[in-house]
């Protein structure tokens, strides 16, 4: 995973001990660098930070502002999900509320296609951003929900997709997670039964989105249907009459 005998540094690119030796020419430091940025860094970075056991770390202190020695503008690598199959509608969460004690800026990033759904998500970061101390998750992704909402039956629906994808930050994963998928992989694991039930839950769903929303939301719809595709090709044909 990267992780040297030091715990929490990680050791990436051309440091990577494990290709040490034939890593010193420029075209394999590339493609090794390009290796551990891309695919085992974003993963096992999160995950250690998400289990790890840490002392909480003043950053309100000057010393901490003197070590920066600059003004600080924190971007923050949510909702984002780099174009994967997956969607992050959840609020944002985990963060310091003494964040803008030593921060001047604050940025989120946005998901790559779901531009109108990204104001779920967004909305959360820039009530974080206004009032850190006071920020509510619950309560912020609730107004959220109501700005995007114009009927009861699409703030019905955007409701229950929020819950079927509360965002990677619920799970301590990276932007590549699918937490339907996820969740239907374990069901699967188990038993035929569960799995089939939540499977037909989520198609009920893509159904009841179509309704509410209509043309609107291509590529969220499509996101929320190819993730249903993906659940019936893995259940027998008479799960889904």
């Amino acid at each position: 995973h990267l992780m040297s005998t030091v715990p929490g540094l990680f050791v990436g690119g051309e440091a990577n001990f494990s290709d040490q030796g034939a890593n010193r020419l420029g075209a394999s430091a590339l493609m090794q660098g390009l290796s551990d940025g891309y695919f085992i860094l974003p993963a096992t970075v999160p995950n250690y930070l998400a289990t790890a056991k840490l002392e909480h770390v003043d950053t309100s202190h000057r010393a901490f502002r003197e070590a920066v020695g600059h003004s600080l503008v924190i971007w923050d690598n949510y909702p984002v999900n780099d174009d994967q199959p997956t969607v992050h509608l959840g609020p944002v969460t985990g963060r310091d509320p003494d964040l803008p004690e030593v921060a001047e800026g604050y940025m989120a990033n946005p998901m790559r296609r779901q531009n109108r759904f990204n104001r779920l998500a967004l909305a959360t970061c820039a009530d974080f951003a206004w009032d850190a101390r006071s920020y509510d998750p619950s309560r912020s992704i609730r107004r959220a929900i109501e700005a995007l909402a114009e009927t009861d039956e699409q703030r019905t629906v955007l409701t229950a997709l929020v819950e079927a994808y509360p965002g990677m930050l619920q799970f301590g994963q990276n932007q590549y997670f699918n937490p339907a998928r996820d969740r239907f992989a374990r069901l699967l694991g188990t038993s035929r039964e569960p799995a089939s039930d939540f499977a037909r839950a989520m198609a009920d769903l893509a159904r009841r989105f179509r309704t509410a929303f209509g043309r609107e939301y291509a590529a969220e719809r499509a996101t929320l249907e190819d993730d249903v595709r993906w659940m019936e090709r893995q259940l027998p044909a008479e799960n889904f009459p």
